[in-house]
Formats: structure tokens, C-alpha cells, sequence
């Protein structure tokens, strides 16, 4: 029983290796074939089907980004306009200012009422009605670059009569020369001089206003290589305390300015009358 046994299974292991055998040789018959067929086909180009109705991509349209590009160039050419025009307005044109023997002068008017005979020079132009415009007062004190314009004078002017009105007395000071050749009824007088006579005037009156109503340039000159500009002007003011009561009116005076390198200073001022 044992031999028939052995027999059966060798008979059964030798078939299993015939059909291992003949299943290894057809694998590579297979493997073969398609390795002939890849290398007779011809490459060919993959075909991608796209929808007969494209999907639109999401990014700004082509106008937009090009509208976007034109309002950034209009915005740099503003930019640039504003820029030029604030450089033309800081361009100031100074006026030439003659040897003492020549002077300009502006045409005789109401102004000049009580102003001597010899401190007055005619003049074929006339800008003598103009009234002084009440301009934002600023800090900085007029550059000694400037020249003796209507504008730098009026500006001068104008922070002179507000600092008389509400100024200190140190205020009122930075506009005076420290050597004064007439201060209204006295001559060659000092800081010292005019501090005292401030300090009394502020005490008896404690509110003050005043303002330039109108100016007029007599001359302009030289006199050992500095200017000077000679004006006459009319000044509104009213004055009040409570023990003195309140007074008001209008006074005309003349004024001479000297250019120096902390702005215009005054060296000498009085009335017309």
C-alpha cells in the first residue's frame, strides 16, 4: 500500500511541474509579444476633449487691469502736477533795490496826510488805495533772502500790529533794532527805553487791538551796503481797561525798516501828525 501510495504522488508532482512549466512559457510568449508590439507602434499624441463651452478663468478682465494701469498713471501725472505747482508758488521774485540816490516811490494819497515834504517822492505808478488783507500770521519771522515786497511787508506789518495787541513786551522788542535812531517823540533810544515805555502803555491799557489798515512805500535804498524801506501806514486801533475806560481811532505813521539776517527790524518810527 505504502509503494502504491508513493507512486500516486510522484505521478502528481511530475503533472504539477508539466503545468508550471507550461504556464511559465506561456507568461513569456505574452511578455514577448507585447514588447514587439510597443516598439512597432508609432508615438502618438494624447488628445484632450475640452467642453464645447470653455470655463472662464477667475482673474480681472484684460479692460480692467488695463483701466487699473491708466488711473495709477493719471494718479503719478496729478502727483506730478501738484508737485510743479508747488514749486512755481515758492518761487518769489525780489525786487531790485536802487542806490540811495534812486529810490521808489509810490504816487501821493490820503495816506501821506501830515507826512513832511521832503520825506515824500513822486512816482508815475500809484498802488497807494490797496488795503492790507489780514494773511495767517506764522511763527517764522520774515528770512533776511527776502526783499522789500508789498508781501514781505505786509506780513511784517501784520505780525508787528498783532503783537502790539496781544503780545509781551519781550514779543513787541524782537521787531525794534537795538539802537533806534526816533522812537515817535524821542531820538536814539534803546531796548531798555522802549521796554519801559511798553510796560507802562500795557498796564494802563489792558486790552488792545490793533490793526494796519493800509500802507504806502516812499523809497527804498542803501546806505552802506544795507537796505532800507521807508513807509508810511495807518493803523486802526482801540484800547480799554476798567478803570480808564475805552478809546479808539486811527493813526498815521512813519516807518523805517532795516533788512537784517533775523528779518526786518525797525529803526525808526513816529507819527505823521
Amino acid at each position: 500500500m505504502q509503494k502504491k501510495k508513493s507512486t500516486i504522488f510522484l505521478k502528481l508532482l511530475i503533472v504539477l511541474v508539466f503545468i508550471f512549466m507550461a504556464l511559465a512559457y506561456y507568461a513569456y510568449q505574452l511578455i514577448q509579444e507585447d514588447k514587439a508590439k510597443s516598439q512597432d507602434k508609432s508615438p502618438t499624441a494624447t488628445v484632450v476633449l475640452l467642453p464645447s463651452v470653455p470655463t472662464p478663468m477667475r482673474h480681472p478682465a484684460l479692460t480692467s487691469r488695463d483701466n487699473n494701469r491708466t488711473e495709477v498713471s493719471k494718479n503719478m501725472e496729478i502727483v506730478e502736477k501738484n508737485e510743479t505747482e508747488e514749486l512755481s508758488l515758492e518761487t518769489v521774485t525780489t525786487e531790485f533795490i536802487p542806490p540811495m540816490d534812486d529810490v521808489y516811490v509810490e504816487s501821493s494819497s490820503p495816506i501821506l496826510e501830515g507826512v513832511p515834504k521832503d520825506e515824500i517822492y513822486t512816482s508815475v505808478e500809484s498802488n497807494t488805495q490797496e488795503i492790507v488783507e489780514q494773511e495767517p500770521v506764522y511763527q517764522q519771522p520774515i528770512q533776511s533772502k527776502e526783499s522789500f515786497s508789498r508781501i514781505a511787508i505786509r506780513g511784517f506789518l501784520n505780525k508787528f500790529a498783532i503783537s502790539l495787541s496781544t503780545g509781551s513786551v519781550a514779543s513787541i522788542l524782537y521787531y525794534y533794532e537795538p539802537y533806534v535812531e526816533r522812537y515817535f517823540l524821542s531820538n536814539n533810544v534803546t531796548h531798555s527805553d522802549i521796554r519801559t515805555e511798553r510796560e507802562g502803555y500795557n498796564s494802563r491799557w489792558q486790552d488792545r487791538d490793533f490793526k494796519i489798515e493800509n500802507f504806502v512805500i516812499l523809497r527804498m535804498y542803501k546806505k552802506d551796503g544795507i537796505e532800507y524801506c521807508k513807509i508810511a501806514s495807518t493803523i486802526k486801533w482801540s484800547v480799554s481797561t476798567e478803570n480808564r475806560g475805552a478809546d479808539f481811532g486811527k493813526s498815521r505813521g512813519l516807518m523805517t525798516l532795516k533788512k537784517s539776517l533775523n528779518g526786518f527790524k525797525i529803526v525808526s518810527i513816529h507819527s505823521s501828525k
